[in-house]
């Protein structure tokens, strides 16, 4: 049973965070595509637990997340950053390849594909490996990101 209060893998409930933040802002849902495990501590300070509010900056050269209890409590910022798994991934194929071709006539359906309905971190990767592909908008031109 995951506790109101929220722990290290699972964010509060609602009613237990502070206001939403605005437009730029997610639930940070762990069965979403913005879910991200960004550990503040508590505002009891007892604890550490999942930022119940996600926000990504998918700056291709600085991908970071901040995450926050809520409105008028404090912002934490981390770089987002490629990590190992414990998996065997198996190569990507030409034909695969193939769809992360900037120049192909198709690239436009790929990249909405990919901006819509992959999770948000996958989708920050894709923009740092592929980034002709997606649009290449200074960093405060996207989301509205904002430092605070």
């Amino acid at each position: 049973m995951i506790p109101i209060d929220g722990h290290d893998m699972h964010p509060p409930s609602l009613e237990n965070c502070g206001d939403f933040l605005g437009a730029d802002w997610d639930f940070n849902e762990p069965l979403s595509l913005h879910y991200h495990r960004i550990l503040i501590l508590s505002p009891a300070g007892k604890q550490q637990v999942v930022a119940p509010y996600i926000c990504y900056n998918l700056d291709h050269k600085c991908p970071k997340v901040s995450g926050t209890y809520g409105k008028g409590y404090k912002v934490h910022t981390h770089p987002l950053r490629l990590t190992a798994i414990d998996c065997i991934c198996m190569p990507i194929t030409p034909d695969q390849l193939q769809l992360l071709n900037s120049k192909a006539p198709f690239a436009f359906v790929i990249q909405n594909v990919v901006d819509d309905y992959f999770p948000s971190d996958l989708t920050t990767v894709m923009h740092v490996e592929h980034g002709s592909m997606w649009d290449s908008r200074p960093c405060d031109q996207q989301n509205g990101w904002t430092e605070r």
